[in-house]
């Protein structure tokens, strides 16, 4: 038999023919229509394409905050698409956020049915997971399967605006997470249920191989969630005991990054306590609250030779005469490599300020918000570069001034100070031995003359930002 060859201009032909011919006919018009458009597609170019190349096509069209949604698109475009779509796992390994509450209508199974495709299609790949309850109960049917995977779960994150069951907690420490390389507890106050149930007191998260990066709250007399605490590098704590906060820091010498949210002290710890040595910690933030007592007592207690951006926030705390120049200055010995300074709401005076920037001689970028009156016109005139050497910061490339007042000092020192540190591309240097600003913003309310100075440095190319 021979078989006459057609090209694709007639193939085209053939299909747009029959499209016509059915058009007029209900009985055959929509399965002729399905027949038309899989034949136009099977001729159409993208049908030509490799499927590695269809598969980096699919990637870039699914978006980080709808990837589901993109996901399922686009493999519902056609038999082809889905094929290929199911059997590419990293289309399927984006952020799963479960809704964990149990629901009497009859949508759950459908909503089980479909995190539990998701989940096998994303295999074997790890994947990010968040929990989030509401007010409800969890559906232990939903929590079984999202728990199957488990061993795949690269990142997990507890969203809910109650404190989660104990027995949650409980089931997530003994599951297997071997993938797992950040955990986010939240700030909820399981911990405080502990030690009102006729249970082990404490809950072992040690069994965690990658575990990187680990947010938690903890509000008790004594730490009763064990964690991996030496193989952290990335650490958010929020603890209303500073004798745990160091005690976990002390146990957590391999971080680089912390935030520890916590009280002072009613009283002096006493001499017998040893400082904690951090010797890889690049970024610490200590976000202070509570009345218990002066917080800057911490700082006697930590040592951490190689931080580079310290920041310190005092916006919640209750107490008075919480700083203490003496104590800052002794840390800063033991911290010379800070070149970010970054400090809200602490009530130093322009002294202490200068000390801190003295104390810093790698000090490149320095923020400041409502800690007037640390900022005179006598701080203000040694950071203004006159033609002399010891002006103060020379490294100074950075500066933020947030709602610092305008009592303590005059503007026209500040616009003299900023101009003074700053010079045009198509300029001499005004000197090598201080930086050239590289970002200047300030915020409050200035005058008019003031704004003027500022505009006119931007007008020469000044990086800088002014507003109320």
């Amino acid at each position: 038999m021979n078989v006459i060859p057609i090209s694709i201009p007639d193939r085209r032909e053939i299909v747009l023919e029959q499209t016509e011919q059915t058009e007029n006919n209900p009985k055959f018009r929509d399965p002729e229509r399905a027949s038309a458009a899989a034949l136009a597609y099977f001729l159409s170019p993208v049908h030509t394409l490799p499927v590695e190349l269809l598969v980096d096509i699919f990637n870039l069209a699914v978006d980080e905050w709808t990837h589901i949604h993109d996901a399922l698109r686009i493999s519902q475009v056609c038999s082809h698409w889905r094929r290929i779509a199911h059997g590419t796992p990293r289309l399927w390994t984006g952020h799963i956020r479960v809704c964990l509450e149990s629901r009497s209508d009859s949508r759950i199974q459908t909503y089980v049915d479909g995190l539990k495709a998701w989940l096998a299609r994303s295999a074997p790949f790890s994947v990010p997971v968040s929990f989030m309850l509401g007010r409800g109960d969890v559906d232990h049917h939903l929590l079984g399967e999202v728990l199957s995977a488990a061993p795949r779960w690269r990142s997990l994150d507890l969203r809910m605006p109650k404190d989660p069951p104990l027995s949650l907690v409980r089931q997530l420490a003994q599951c297997r997470l071997d993938t797992l390389e950040e955990l986010n507890l939240g700030m909820n106050r399981f911990e405080n249920d502990i030690t009102q149930h006729d249970e082990p007191a404490a809950i072992s998260f040690t069994n965690l191989p990658r575990l990187r990066k680990l947010s938690i709250c903890i509000f008790s007399d004594d730490a009763s969630i064990l964690m991996p605490w030496s193989q952290l590098t990335d650490l958010t704590l929020l603890s209303d005991s500073p004798d745990i906060a160091l005690g976990i820091l002390a146990q957590s010498s391999n971080l680089t990054r912390a935030s520890v949210r916590t009280m002072g002290w009613s009283a002096d710890p006493g001499a017998g306590r040893t400082i904690v040595t951090l010797d890889h910690l690049r970024t610490l933030s200590l976000p202070f609250w509570g009345w218990e007592g002066p917080f800057s007592r911490l700082f006697d207690y930590l040592s951490v030779p190689t931080l580079e951006e310290f920041r310190l926030n005092a916006l919640n705390v209750l107490t008075p005469d919480a700083w203490s120049e003496a104590r800052f200055t002794a840390f800063q010995l033991r911290a010379s490599s800070i070149t970010r300074l970054n400090l809200s709401y602490v009530s130093l005076t322009a002294e202490g300020l200068r000390a801190a920037i003295d104390h810093a001689p790698l000090l490149a970028q320095l923020q400041l918000n409502c800690c007037h009156p640390c900022l005179d016109d006598v701080l203000l005139g040694a950071l203004t570069y006159k033609g002399t050497t010891g002006t103060l910061a020379p490294r100074l490339h950075h500066l933020v001034l947030e709602y610092m007042g305008r009592n303590s000092f005059t503007e026209d020192i500040l616009a003299e100070m900023i101009a003074s540190r700053w010079w045009a591309d198509d300029a001499e240097p005004v000197s090598s031995t201080i930086a050239r600003w590289t970002h200047v913003e300030l915020v409050g309310d200035f005058g008019q003359h003031f704004m003027d100075t500022m505009q006119d440095l931007r007008r020469k190319g000044l990086d800088a930002e002014c507003r109320l």
